[in-house]
């Protein structure tokens, strides 16, 4: 395994091992380059200490401040083991010497490369790269919560629920008590593997089987609902609208300018001119969708608008129709 650059910050996370059947403390420390034992915790798991070829100096300084040299001068090979995931470490040589603090032993990168383990500092654990598994730091509790279930303090409302609805809760369901048990309904108190009769059409509980028909219905009637309220909706809104001619180029459309009236004039909206014009149709383009009107020259809106914006006008009898604007003799090239 290729050892991987420090970091500028070391990890370190404490877990629970058990060394010759004792309880450990040890700390996992990303920035230590030995592995150390304390001098009492090796005497007490009768681990046979063994000379080192050449002693070394070391300074312990574990919380960042500084602390004099150490001479170590043996070492002792010990199999660790961690209680909740099973892992076993066996002949992990650790030198001997003295700890500050309570921690029995610190584990470095020499640990950490032997075994295969990564340190996650934003899970506080250790994982071990060939089971996966993690060792998590001894703060964190390894037990699994047990919900309860508690009796009600007012079973009124239960035996109305059953009694108006006893049709989702067949009788076939035999009831949680000492008797059932004891009559042969219930295994290490579970339920049977079935729990309805011989005559039952399928395998799916019938309380189970009523309350699905009973949703299918309830969702059947909201879409049907929301359909006829669009449709309702629709027919409202199209009451008084009929079919507009289509547009021509040379006809006349009235401008729908109650957006442009709403953003630059003051007052309320509903006492403002929505229509201007009328105004003559001089292009229609884009598949219909885009029409260009002949405006005055003091209008200095784009003369090109959506047909969405125009209404089909149709002079009276007694009115004469508008005389078209004089023809544009500019040198700009025409839209």
């Amino acid at each position: 395994m290729a050892q991987p650059p420090l970091t500028d910050r070391p990890v370190q996370i404490i877990v629970d091992l058990l060394l010759a059947n004792i309880s450990v403390q040890a700390m996992i420390d990303t920035g230590s380059e030995l592995d150390l034992i304390k001098t009492r915790t090796a005497l007490a798991a009768n681990l046979q200490q063994k000379p080192l070829t050449k002693p070394i100096a070391v300074r312990m300084a574990l919380h960042g401040a500084s602390a004099e040299r150490v001479i170590i001068k043996h070492f002792v090979n010990a199999t660790l083991q961690e209680a909740c995931s099973g892992l076993s470490f066996k002949d992990v040589p650790l030198r001997v010497g003295h700890i500050d603090g309570e921690y029995d032993m610190i584990l470095g990168m020499p640990f950490l490369y032997r075994f295969d383990l990564a340190v996650l500092s934003q899970k506080k654990a250790v994982q071990c790269l060939r089971t996966s598994i993690l060792l998590h730091n001894y703060r964190t509790s390894h037990e699994t919560s047990v919900a309860g279930i508690a009796p009600s303090a007012d079973s009124t409302q239960e035996k109305v629920v059953l009694t108006d609805f006893a049709d989702l809760f067949p009788a076939d369901i035999p009831a949680v008590s000492d008797e059932a048990e004891e009559a042969g309904l219930f295994t290490n108190g579970t339920f049977p593997s079935k729990i309805q009769n011989e005559n039952s059409p399928d395998d799916s509980p019938a309380a189970l089987t009523a309350w699905i028909k009973l949703c299918k219905g309830a969702w059947a009637d909201a879409r049907d609902a929301l359909w006829t309220s669009r449709v309702k909706q629709a027919r409202q809104h199209n009451k008084h609208r009929g079919k507009q001619p289509d547009l021509r180029p040379d006809d006349w459309a009235l401008l729908n300018s109650a957006d442009w009236r709403g953003k630059h004039q003051r007052g309320t909206d509903k006492l403002k001119e929505r229509f201007e014009g009328p105004y003559q149709v001089m292009k229609i383009f884009n598949h219909g969708l885009n029409t260009k009107l002949a405006l005055p020259a003091n209008n200095k809106q784009h003369p090109v608008f959506h047909i969405s914006k125009l209404k089909h006008y149709i002079f009276p009898p007694d009115e004469d129709p508008l005389e078209p604007l004089p023809p544009d003799i500019s040198t700009s090239p025409p839209l």
